[in-house]
């Protein structure tokens, strides 16, 4: 199942629902390419656009409000690799199921109680980590 086959978000016009607050809307960024708008409640914080010149695998990682909520973590795929693999918390977390969307993004939720996101191309690729960050 791909992130946008979920229910839809009041407010968000054509928006997702991922639970625990969150929600995703794909938009078009400049010359056609596709953008991904990560939202906490209604609020915009990023828009990622397909084929930027520094690919983030990592892009952001934030934690829902109320305290208590979801983490949430999303970037870029990797041009030349599969599905990256994503950890909540320290380097001896287990990887979890990142989710596709529209084929160029991922998105992954974890346990509230993480401070740190990571994310590699692949098994055997550098890790790289982000602190979480609150929704405000």
């Amino acid at each position: 199942m791909t992130v946008l086959e979920h229910e839809s978000v009041q407010g968000i016009d054509g928006g997702v629902d991922l639970g625990d607050g969150w929600a995703l809307r794909l938009g078009q960024g400049s010359r056609g390419r596709v953008a991904l708008e990560v939202y906490a409640g209604e609020t915009l914080l990023d828009v990622m656009v397909e084929g930027a010149l520094t690919a983030e695998l990592l892009r952001g990682a934030r934690r829902a409000a109320p305290p208590g909520g979801a983490v949430l973590a999303w970037g870029l795929l990797p041009s030349d690799g599969p599905t990256p693999l994503v950890r909540f918390g320290r380097g001896t977390a287990q990887p979890v199921l990142a989710r596709i969307v529209a084929g160029r993004f991922w998105v992954a939720l974890g346990d509230a109680s993480a401070d740190r996101v990571a994310a590699a191309a692949r098994a055997g690729a550098p890790w790289q980590e982000l602190r979480v960050s609150p929704v405000r």
